[in-house]
Formats: structure tokens, sequence, C-alpha cells
């Protein structure tokens, strides 16, 4: 039948040289220039707590660990500052001791917190009231 077959290239149009300088150079200057991320009020207020936990349990929690960001993060979404660290003095108080490992206090505090709101609560119903 007449077709004539294409034949396959013979040369690669691929480099084996690399980027030049320039190029790199002018991508890491881009994300130097890009604003960075302005701390939202919850980020403050996580760091501000963080600060906290570490002066009056004797921590040494960082504002990059996550698993205590996180746990504050929702917190915040329930309660304020003040409230969180008037359940955290309860804790504290009620535990009579002060963890000296971040683990601990970070499992004590987790732990310890849902009960402390709970006896919260409680202790905020009036029973001399009547119904």
């Amino acid at each position: 039948m007449g077709l004539k077959r294409r034949e396959k290239p013979k040369t690669a149009f691929l480099s084996t040289k690399p980027a030049s300088n320039i190029n790199k150079y002018n991508i890491n200057k881009e994300k130097q220039s890009l604003p960075q991320k302005f701390p939202t009020v919850s980020q403050i207020e996580i760091e501000q707590l963080i600060k906290f936990i570490n002066s009056k349990f004797k921590a040494t929690f960082s504002n990059s660990d996550e698993e205590l960001a996180f746990f504050l993060s929702n917190e915040l979404k329930k309660s304020s500052v003040e409230q969180i660290k008037d359940n955290l003095m309860a804790i504290k108080d009620k535990l009579e001791f002060t963890p000296e490992n971040n683990n601990l206090c970070l499992s004590v505090i987790k732990n310890e917190y849902p009960n402390i709101m709970r006896e919260l609560e409680e202790n905020d119903i009036d029973d001399d009231f009547p119904i």
C-alpha cells in the first residue's frame, strides 16, 4: 500500500546541563519577596497560653508544638484566654504537682481538662434555687 512510515527522531532535545544560576536566583528572590503571614489573633493567644503553661507547669513547649497548639486552638473556639488560664490553674491546683516532662504535662492537661470543665459546670448550678 504506498504509505510511508514515519521514522523515530535520531536526536533528543533534552539537555543534561543544570539550570542556570540566574533562574535559581530569580525563583529564590521571588520566594523571599512574598509577604510573610501575619499572625492571627488565635495564634497570638495560643503563644500567650503556651508561655503561661511553660511558666506555671515548668514545661518547655515551643510555639511549634502542633499537638498543644491544636488543643489550645480548639479550646479557644469555646473559651476565652482567661477562662483557659483559670482551667489550667485548676488542673495544676487539683493535681498538686508540677510535671517536668512535656509529654507528661501535655497528657495531664488533655486528660484533666474535660474533668475540670465538667466540675466547673456542675459547680455553677445553684441547687438551692427553686424550680
